[in-house]
This record gives structure tokens, sequence and C-alpha cells, in this order.
């Protein structure tokens, strides 16, 4: 099914972009289309899953499950975001979205979370849409090779656009389609957000050269479609790096009416910025409530952003010997300067000895302008001296995190590459590019060399070093010896382009591996004693069983999670109840604290071969690979606490909070009506019974003897909204972090809704923004039928 879609919706790209872009020959769209065959052929072709889905199994109980389903290995560890985050966010979405939600909250983690505003989650992403008329595993495969095939495309349509040849146009796409920034973020929001770059490229060419309505829609739309892939951040990077180029296009065409370009250009921006106002807004509304901001502004902003030069200069090699300090996934100097993860440029040792070709014998003005991309990627991606930090000064860059603009340098490697393949097929013969392939080999050979005994030092294997040492110089000799055998550039061409493609999959061809489908998230021993029906219930995986968030496959609420961008209350909580890891999600391993009992825990997923349960909890089953554990006592999601402090300043309030014994005896509320004095009284009683209403709702049946206050373990983001038989009612702070109301006595139907404004609000706007930009179109279109729309 994932081919199907592959190739139906790669089909209706290549049609547009013939349509609306650049002329596309067969052949042409064809390996387009083909490309991404080399990562993502085995799984798309097999029906098997593209994606991280063996790293659930480091982990009981899937751990114990391993032989059953093929998994004899752990793949790739540096991958562990996708599994603990994305996959999980893009499921919770899915979910909402079949379920006829709009796709806001998430209950799978911590006390209830945000969806959309978290922003990675990606809903409004439109191929992430487009995947959900299959099943869910097919769906991420689709999504990987989509991802690749757009890059590509885009990047050869732009290509086009500034006058590369067809063949410097395929082999540029498939630099930039396989590079390791590219490759390694696959499946991120942030690589999904970058492979819009060459088509926002293509867009502010065509408003600096042609200034008219179709290229202001054409980056309007560019700008747009990354928005929506779910990664600001990236956004901002991107933006940048358009304005640049808008920049060097202003300063080479010097077109007649500079304001009337840079108006249109602005105008393409309002109008993205209108266009997707439904996911902006709610993520600006839920931004300042959070940890990861009052970091960002108050504490990473301040912070020197650059290294020494020493460290710089070490971080730099990896973009020419990427495995000086061995891989992540695999072997790893310890302590090394350069970052963990691939965050390159890196392309493919066969791409450097092209692209230098293209900047010596290239006639194309751009080649300076890649080469200064090229640099200032280089250095922003290492924090270098005085690049990081004039970064850091900027407006918004200084809160971001900037050596992401490595993908610069990638853009201008693949970009002097198609220009070199240009010039090549202006030569009589080989022996250019023989030569310049036999100077890479010599250079990076003797780099290599001088390098090697300090790798094998530093701890990194022989063998490991021979392989890799291989997968970079052997290509390098073959295609030396393929160009000086071959008689025609054309031919030559066509052995480079086969040895680059073997040469990738070599040394990236098992960044992310291919699991067999029956592999994904399978059923496990003991889930079907976990009830699904009833009043909503949370469990908590004790340490690191059923790691966070796998729950969220299986439709279980897990107290833990994992997100970047946590409530800030929330998050000073977390303390009191669990321990939070230096990166990643937050463990239990107490599961006596009163403060998970708060949670409204009911059931934990314990370690196997338990001898005796914790107090206050009994044990249900012992099945393969975990200890099954029920609560004696729950506290129902929401509940009438037997007495409540009400005004207590929030510090103090964590600190009491951190010696209570029974939340559901007593309980803090803060900023009550009638602001009165700070205090404990007495509450209720009275009886709560919930139910849920979706995924971002609750409906309670309240019964109050006397007035009180009613406390709901929902994390309370701005966006909750309480209505009392049809009255709406104020919400205050319950429990520092969490939801409360106050009732009189009696009886009361009370509906809680997620329902923030900013997401109203945004959804007008894009109606609106959309509505008139098709509105204007189709006006202008009946008043001068014969213009071309994008052409």
């Amino acid at each position: 099914m994932s081919a199907i879609l592959y190739a139906a919706a790669s089909a209706g790209c290549l049609w547009i972009a013939h349509r609306l872009l650049v002329p596309l020959g067969r052949r042409t769209a064809i390996l387009l289309a083909l490309l991404p065959l080399l990562l993502t052929g085995p799984a798309l072709l097999t029906g098997s899953v593209y994606a991280p889905v063996d790293l659930p199994y480091m982990a009981s109980p899937l751990r114990e499950e391993r032989p059953e389903y093929g998994i004899d290995r752990i793949h790739n560890g540096t991958l562990s975001d996708l599994y603990t985050q994305i996959i999980p966010w893009k499921k919770a979405a899915r979910e909402a979205w079949l379920g006829g939600e709009w796709p806001l909250w998430n209950p799978y983690l911590y006390a209830g979370d945000i969806l959309a505003a978290s922003a990675q989650s990606s809903p409004w992403e439109p191929f992430q849409l487009l995947s959900m008329l299959i099943p869910f595993p097919d769906a991420l495969t689709f999504l990987a090779a989509i991802h690749l095939f757009l890059g590509g495309l885009w990047m050869f349509c732009w290509l086009r656009e500034i006058g590369s040849r067809e063949e410097g146009s395929l082999f540029g796409a498939a630099v930039w389609m396989f590079g390791d920034f590219m490759v390694f973020f696959l499946e991120w929001p942030l690589g999904v957000t970058f492979r819009w770059l060459p088509l926002i490229l293509l867009g502010v060419r065509r408003v600096v050269r042609r200034r008219d309505w179709s290229s202001t829609l054409l980056l309007a739309c560019g700008f747009a479609l990354a928005i929506f892939a779910g990664h600001p951040e990236s956004v901002l990077h991107l933006v940048a790096i358009g304005a640049i180029y808008g920049v060097w296009e202003l300063a080479t065409v010097r077109p007649p009416g500079v304001t009337r370009v840079v108006s249109r250009a602005v105008l393409a921006g309002a109008l993205a910025l209108g266009a997707t106002a439904v996911f902006l807004l709610p993520i600006t509304e839920a931004l300042p409530q959070t940890m990861q901001h009052f970091h960002r502004s108050e504490v990473f902003a301040r912070a020197k952003r650059s290294v020494p030069p020493a460290i710089a200069g070490a971080r730099l090699v990896t973009n020419v010997v990427p495995f000086r300090y061995g891989w992540a996934r695999e072997e790893m100097i310890p302590a090394a300067p350069a970052h963990p993860l691939p965050v390159t440029s890196y392309p493919g040792s066969l791409v450097f000895p092209i692209a230098m070709l293209g900047l010596w014998r290239s006639r194309a003005p751009e080649r300076w302008l890649m080469l200064g991309l090229l640099l200032f990627g280089w250095l922003a991606g290492v924090d270098a001296p005085v690049v990081g930090d004039l970064l850091a000064k900027l407006p918004l860059f200084d809160i971001a995190i900037n050596d992401r603009l490595v993908a610069a340098a990638l853009l201008a490697l693949a970009t002097l590459a198609a220009f070199g393949v240009d010039a090549w097929m202006e030569l009589a013969d080989n022996r250019l590019p023989a030569r310049l392939t036999l100077g890479a080999l010599v250079l990076l050979g003797g780099a290599v060399a001088a390098m090697w005994p300090a790798m094998r030092e530093g701890g990194l294997s022989a063998a490991f070093l021979a392989r890799e040492s291989g997968f970079h110089l052997v290509p390098l000799a073959l295609a030396a010896l393929a160009l000086l055998l071959a008689k025609l550039p054309r031919e030559g061409f066509v052995l480079l382009m086969l040895l680059f493609l073997g040469q990738r999959a070599l040394e990236i061809g098992d960044e992310v591996p291919t699991v067999a489908r029956r592999a994904f998230y399978p059923p496990f021993d003991g889930l079907e004693l976990l009830p699904r029906e009833g009043e909503p219930w949370r469990v908590a995986g004790q340490y690191f069983t059923l790691i966070p968030q796998t729950p969220a496959m299986y439709g279980l609420q897990d107290v833990r999670g994992y997100q970047a961008m946590t409530h800030r209350e929330f998050a000073e909580t977390i303390p009191i109840w669990s321990t939070e890891q230096p990166v990643s999600f937050n463990v239990v391993t107490d599961l006596t604290s009163p403060f998970v009992r708060f949670l409204n825990v009911r059931w934990a997923i314990a370690p196997p071969d338990r001898r005796f349960a914790p107090e206050g909890w009994r044990l249900v089953s012992e099945p393969k690979g975990m200890t099954l554990l029920e609560i004696e006592r729950p506290i129902g999601r929401a509940f009438v606490p037997a007495r409540v402090r009400i005004n207590i300043p929030p510090p103090l309030v964590l600190e009491e909070m951190r010696e209570e014994r029974d939340f559901g005896v007593r309980s803090w509320i803060a900023h009550p009506s009638g602001g009165a004095a700070p205090g404990e009284i007495e509450n209720g009683p009275g009886t709560v019974r919930v139910t849920t209403r979706g995924m971002s709702g609750l409906d309670l049946d309240v019964e109050m003897e006397r007035a009180g206050w009613v406390v709901v373990s929902q994390v309370a983001w701005d966006g909750w909204h309480a209505y009392d038989d049809g009255r709406r009612i104020p919400l205050r702070r319950a429990n520092h972090a969490f939801l409360g109301f106050h009732l009189e006595p009696g009886t009361h139907h009370v509906e809680l809704r997620y329902d923030p404004l900013s997401f109203r609000w945004g959804g007008i706007i894009s109606l609106l923004t959309i509505a008139g930009a098709a509105a204007f179109t189709i006006v202008r279109r009946r008043r001068r039928p014969t213009t071309p729309g994008l052409q």
C-alpha cells in the first residue's frame, strides 16, 4: 500500500512540477521517482516499515519478544527521538483526525499535553494527511520515500531554473537528497522543513526576475509548506538563506523597482503566515508557557555560543571525513569534539572533485554565492568564533540552535556539483574530471592516513576504520579509472552517477532500519489484562519498562513523557514524583509516591521477576517480560479533596506538595474567586464520575453535598474551558499545574474541553487568507485568460 500511494503521489507531484515549474522529460521524471528507492526500496516494495521501530525492543516487555519478530540487533540508537517523540506524536494526530476531531490534545503522555501546538506532530502537513489513506506502519515508509523524492524534485527544478543542464540538475538533486544532513533527519520535522528550501529559492528568484502574482504565490506556497512541516526554528533558517539569495539576486539582476520586488517578497511571507495561522497561533500561545522557552530566552540566549577555534576546526573535519570521531550509532571516540549526530554537510567524497570542477570551470554567476554559502554553512554548523556569536546576537537566532544552518553548505555542494557536471558535458573528454578525482583521492587519502593514529588511539577499531576508509576512498579510485576508460563525457557521467549512488548506499544505506511489518509494536503478554472501558486511567512504566512513549502506540496513557515543549509548571512537579534524565524522558522509580496516585495512575508496568508488590499496590500478573501491578486506592481523573489549601505562594506549594501523603485528602488551589486569604479550608464532600469525550474532552457528573472545589489531573495549558450544564465557569490552577473549578451544592454535569481561542482565530485567518488568495487568482485569470500560471 505504501508503494501504491508513493507511486500515485510522486506522479502527481511530477505532473504539477512539469505544468507549473519546469518541463520534465519522461526519463528524468522516472529517475527522480526511482532515486528514493536506493534507501526505502526494500521497505517500500516488501511492505516493511522504514523506521527505527526496533528501538522499543531495547526494554521489557518487547525485549523478550525479539526472537519472535526477528529483531536480532538494535540498529541505530541515535534515532531515539523518532520512536520516543515523532512517531507517537504522529500516531496521536492521526488518531484525532480519523476520529473526527481537531488534533489539539494528546492524552498519551504526562497528564495530557498539547498536540498541534507542540509543532512537531505536524498535523497539517499535506503529505502526512495524505498518508492517512493507508495504515500507520505503511504510512511511515511512504513518508520517508516521499520526503526524499520531494527534496530531489525541488532541487532539480531549482537547478533547471538557474540554467543547469538536465544531467547536472539530476546529479545535484541526488547529492541534496542523499546528503548526510537530509538522510539523518529523514523522518524528523526538521528534515521535512528543509526539503522545501530549493522550492523557496526558486520562488525568490522568480519574485526578483518576474515580479508577478504567480511568483508571489509560488514563494508563499513554499514558505507555507515549510511551516506546516512542523519545525518553526528551521523555518527561520530557511528564511535567512532565502533572504541571502534574494539580496544576491537583487545585486546581480538589478531589476527596476526594487521596492516592488521587496514588497512582493513581504506579501508572500504575509500570505504564508496567514495561511498557516491555524498552526502558528496555537504554537505562539503555548510557547511562553513552556520550560524550554524560559531556558532558551533566559539562559541559552545569554550564553556564549561559539566554541574555541581548535574545537571548531576539529568539528569542521567531519564535513569532509565524516567518520573522524566514529559514529554515535556504532563506534565513537569518547568526549569527541564533534556533534554525536551526523549534523554535517558531507555528501559523499565523489561530490568534492565535481563541485571543484563547477567552481573552477562553470560560468554560472551563482557559483560565487554557493562558495559563500558553503563557507557560511560550515562555520555556522560548528559554532565557529565570530559567526556563532554574531548569529546569537540576532533576534530569534539568539534562541535558535543555529548549527542546523550547515544545510546551507549541503545546498552549496549540490549546486556546485550540478555546475561541475554542466562544465564537464561541454568538454571533449573525461581527462579533467579524472584528474580532479585523482587529486581528491590523494588529498583525502593523505588526510585519512594522517588521522589514522589519532583515531586508533581514540578507541576506533581497525576494522571500523578500514571499512569506512574503503567506503570513502575506493569509489574515488574506481571513478578515476572509469573516467579514464570512458570515451565520452556522457558515458563518464553515467558511470560516476552509478558509483555515487553505490557509495551513498554503502555509507548511509543502514542509517534507518527496515523492519518487518509484523514487528511494528506487536501485542505483548499482559496487554489484554488492561481494561479499555469505563472511567479513564493512566499507567506508569517503572524505570525503563515499556519505554516512553511506547505505551501511546498501544493506546495507553502513560504519565512519563518526552516533549520539546514541556509545560513549565508541570515540569516543576516532575522532581516530586519521578526522575528526569539529562536528555529525553522522565523515569518513574518510586511507585509509592502519593503524586503518582494523584496523577490517576491505576496500573504500573514494572520490570519482570518482582518478588513483592510495593506498598499500596497489588500484583495482578507476571506475564513474560514484565510485572503488572494495580494500585489499591486509585484517585479518579477528577475528584473532590477533603481539604484544600488556597492562595499559597507557588514556591511554597511545591514544598508542601513534596511532603503530602494523600492528595485525595488535601489539594492546593491558586487564585480562587473572591480573593480569599491564604489558608486551609474544608472542601465538599462530593463525588465525581468521569467519562472521556474523544481525545480532548472530559464529561464529569458531579454530586456536591456542600460547595467545594473539584480537582482534575489534566495539565493546565491555556485553552481549557469548563461548562456547568452549558454555563461557562472559571477554571483555576490546582496542585500547581493542573485544573480546578468550584461548584455549588447539588448535581452538575460539567464539560471540560481543550479548545484554545488561538486555534479558532487561527482557523478563521487561514480560511480568509486562502480564500482571498484563491479569489484574487481566479479574478486575475478571468481578466487575463492568456496569462500562464506559474510558468
